[in-house]
């Protein structure tokens, strides 16, 4: 598929990525009543995500894959400090010390923190060997706040580069998976280490390109509430079990009917 003509198509996309390991505990899986009556028109669905996906929010999707749907029609990708440049075919490698998540048919476990010992490394898979195996027809995108590390501080937030990144992981997921793709990615949600001039800026970045390249965002932090550590977190980042399971939850809600292949090209949910 060829590229979209626009403002997310103007330069190379090589910035470095920055990110803070952060230890936190593993959530017991949250246990879901198996559904014995699934509909025969499911779709399959894949996320990709960071450490977000990789915690307490990662469960919590996970849970409701597996309420749903079928263990062939949902995979999960999730590794900590990653950022979509990461998961392109032609960007370094990226090898995550900090946690990693997969679930397939065929697979299903998490590196995380143990006993406050590090995980083991574990590579970023890219999206050009992932998407192909499961051709999902819905892909949601839960990654931006590990783009804020870079930002912090920063006079110029216009986000050129971040939006060519954007628009070729857009086209990546296009080009390899099934007919017709629907594509959510979901915004950061908030968090007290970035200003809001930041997180403004990455949300505005990710919906510029949404708008043209036509798929959906849903805005995490008009429907949650704001990160207060001691009660949504301890590093200003990282959600514990019960405030991503609230996130997750919402964004649930938010979501295309995924027994139902059909959605409409709206930008923003």
């Amino acid at each position: 598929m060829g590229l979209f003509l626009g403002f997310c198509h103007t330069a190379d996309a090589s910035a470095p990525i920055s990110f803070e390991p952060i230890v936190y505990t593993s959530p017991n899986e949250v246990e879901v009543p198996v559904v014995s009556n699934r509909s025969s028109s499911l779709m399959n669905v894949m996320l990709i995500g960071d450490s977000l996906s990789v915690g307490p929010f990662g469960d919590r999707m996970l849970a409701y894959f597996r309420q749903k749907l079928e263990p062939s029609q949902y995979t999960i990708y999730a590794a900590c400090g990653s950022s979509p440049e990461n998961w392109l075919k032609d960007s370094p490698e990226f090898i995550t010390p900090c946690g990693y998540r997969v679930v397939t048919a065929r697979e299903s476990w998490k590196a995380d923190y143990h006993d406050g010992q590090k995980p083991r490394r574990v590579r970023t898979p890219k999206l050009a060997s992932i998407i192909p195996k499961s051709r999902p027809q819905l892909v949601i995108v839960q990654m931006g706040t590990n783009w804020m590390d870079e930002f912090v501080g920063a006079s110029n937030l216009s986000g050129d580069l971040k939006k060519i990144i954007v628009q070729k992981f857009i086209a990546e997921i296009r080009a390899k998976a099934a007919p017709q793709v629907q594509i959510v990615w979901i915004l950061p949600p908030d968090s007290s280490k970035y200003s809001s001039r930041v997180k403004d800026a990455v949300d505005r970045w990710i919906n510029d390109c949404a708008r043209e390249l036509k798929f959906k965002t849903i805005n995490t932090r008009a429907f949650t509430d704001r990160y207060e550590k001691g009660k949504s977190g301890v590093d200003g980042v990282h959600l514990n079990e019960a405030a991503g399971r609230e996130w997750a939850n919402g964004v649930i809600k938010r979501l295309p009917k995924i027994t139902s292949p059909t959605m409409s090209q709206a930008s923003v949910l």
